[in-house]
């Protein structure tokens, strides 16, 4: 027999049904408000306030990002000097954190010969003592070794340093057999300036977030140029502005997971129009438009400017001056705090040379 045939014979099964599905609808509906009280409660959901407001002066990709709840965001800050208002003007870039950050800390390393007199000079120095201590130790070096090579050694290795020709010096190699120690040692040189690049695609789904698209576009493009507007001849640029870059979390705090990047300049962006697509908005507007910008820190860093970033001492701002946009040049200090102390000093050896 069927089984619908079966349930059809069990009495008050019509109304036994309902009343389950009445419960399982109660019960379901119950669940979901208790969820959404407790996500609207949850601090983790708190809306980004700093993207939040319609009146921010920042651009935002995609335009829904205002709306979304704990994103993870990087944040793009220029300084730009020379407006009508005393000081910089800052301009905020928000995207969706990127995929594939890479962030690369390397240090240079040479190599020189420090050859037979050198070895004996870096022992010398090492042991300290003063020109004289460093003369003794030298002198007692060069006896140290006359005593260990034999007659012929010796003969060798002089000529090999003889003003020859190389066929000279080469048979003095072969017949003694020996070759002078180059002591090649490895040097340190310094640190790499770091550069960072990041890429997006921006995909416009509406006139409006067309708009934005081109807005950021054309505020990277601009602010990768010198600024000449305040001389009609062109003869003296202003620096581009300089930046900052900070990868965030929905509560707007700096991720302590990545690690912070100094003050940089923008040095080229490249942009792709409707790489995958031939379709344009009924404005002209393309559909997609894919950029890829790179950064450079504005000076080589210390392993004190990398535990100031991570510990924040630095600041969000990375020590670049509010009112004329210059980064910090190292020792704590600004471009501007730099000329402010010489101009203090200047003023200070004139009035002891008047007084």
């Amino acid at each position: 027999m069927p089984l619908t045939k079966n349930l059809t014979n069990i009495p008050n099964f019509g109304r036994q049904a309902q009343s389950i599905v009445r419960n399982v609808q109660d019960e379901f509906v119950s669940s979901v408000s208790s969820i959404g009280k407790n996500l609207n409660n949850t601090d983790g959901n708190l809306l980004p306030t700093f993207i939040t407001s319609e009146k921010s002066n920042g651009l935002v990709y995609p335009l829904g990002l205002r709306g979304d709840s704990n994103p993870n965001l990087i944040e793009f800050k220029a300084f730009e000097k020379g407006g009508k208002e005393p000081g910089t003007t800052q301009h905020h870039i928000w995207f969706p954190c990127p995929a594939n950050i890479a962030i690369n800390d390397s240090a240079t390393y040479n190599t020189i010969d420090l050859g037979t007199i050198g070895t004996a000079l870096g022992t010398a120095f090492q042991g300290g003592g003063g020109l004289k201590g460093m003369a003794e130790r030298i002198t007692d070096q060069a006896k140290g070794a006359s005593q260990s090579f034999t007659a012929a050694e010796i003969a060798g290795a002089a000529a090999q340093k003889m003003v020859a020709p190389d066929a000279v010096k080469g048979a003095a190699k072969l017949a003694s057999r020996t070759l002078l120690n180059p002591n090649t040692n490895t040097t340190f040189s310094g640190n790499a300036i770091r550069s960072f690049t990041f890429a997006f695609k921006m995909i416009a789904h509406s006139p409006e977030e067309a708009e934005a698209i081109r807005e950021i576009h054309s505020k990277f493009r601009a602010f990768t140029y010198a600024d000449s507007r305040s001389n009609a001849q062109n003869l003296i640029l202003s620096f581009p502005p300089t930046w900052t870059i900070r990868f965030l979390d929905g509560r707007g705090k700096e991720n302590k997971f990545i690690p912070k990047i100094f003050s940089c300049y923008l040095v080229s962006i490249e942009s792709t129009f409707n790489s995958t697509t031939n379709m344009f908005h009924s404005d002209g507007a393309p559909l997609e438009v894919d950029i890829s910008v790179s950064y450079q820190e504005t000076r080589t860093l210390t392993r004190t400017d990398i535990d100031d970033l991570e510990s924040e001492t630095i600041g969000a701002d990375r020590g670049i001056d509010s009112e004329t946009g210059a980064p910090k040049l190292g020792g704590g200090a600004t471009a501007a705090q730099i000329r402010s102390t010489a101009n203090e000093e200047s003023l200070k050896s004139e009035s002891e040379a008047e007084s």
